[in-house]
């Protein structure tokens, strides 16, 4: 297992600096799935929410060299499209589906048998921008553990209706709980 402090040297270091702190920046924002995914190696990691993080992960796995994937879904055509623009689907893995709200529920429409390998799941959308504060969760996680019949480790970027409930009224125990905003300048890249 390797400390922040060792992770925070090891990013620094990478040819890909410059990726990985403009996600991490000065918040420590995603710094836990970093380690997270150093620490364990999931073969296939799934974000809802997909994007230029869905690139930068895929940089991280890419040079760790272990055999990894992930693969993003992003609902709104606006974001989809500027990714592709800016270069954020180099490696094709962000793939544009529907979304379905269900009152404060949404749902990324996908078939789920290609990715019942799943071991690690990244929740960052849908944009509140979007759908405003209404929409509070997001359901693919659960509809993951439903389907395989156990728990998946995941990660929430900040969005505290999701961390409420799958920690609170589900009861997950996996949460790879979010360091953004820590003063502690060991997870961030400045």
């Amino acid at each position: 297992m390797i400390t922040p402090g060792q992770l925070r040297e090891y990013l620094k270091a990478s040819p890909n600096f410059r990726w990985y702190k403009a996600l991490i920046s000065s918040d420590g924002k995603y710094f836990a799935a970093f380690k997270h995914i150093y620490d364990n190696k999931p073969k296939l990691t799934l974000e809802y929410g997909g994007g230029r993080s869905t690139h930068t992960l895929q940089l991280f796995i890419n040079e760790l060299n272990y055999g990894g994937r992930i693969v993003g879904f992003e609902e709104t055509q606006e974001f989809y499209d500027h990714h592709v623009e800016i270069g954020a689907n180099e490696f094709n893995n962000i793939v544009k589906v529907e979304g379905k709200v269900e009152g404060k529920f949404f749902t990324y429409i996908h078939d789920m048998e290609p990715y019942k390998d799943v071991d690690f799941i990244i929740l960052d959308g849908p944009d509140f921008r979007t759908y405003g504060n209404a929409v509070d969760v997001t359901t693919n996680l659960k509809d993951f553990v439903d389907l395989l019949g156990k728990e998946i480790p995941y990660f929430i970027d900040g969005r505290q209706g999701d961390v409420k409930y799958y920690g609170t009224t589900l009861g997950y125990t996996v949460e790879v709980v979010d360091v953004k905003g820590k003063d502690n300048k060991t997870y961030t890249l400045k």
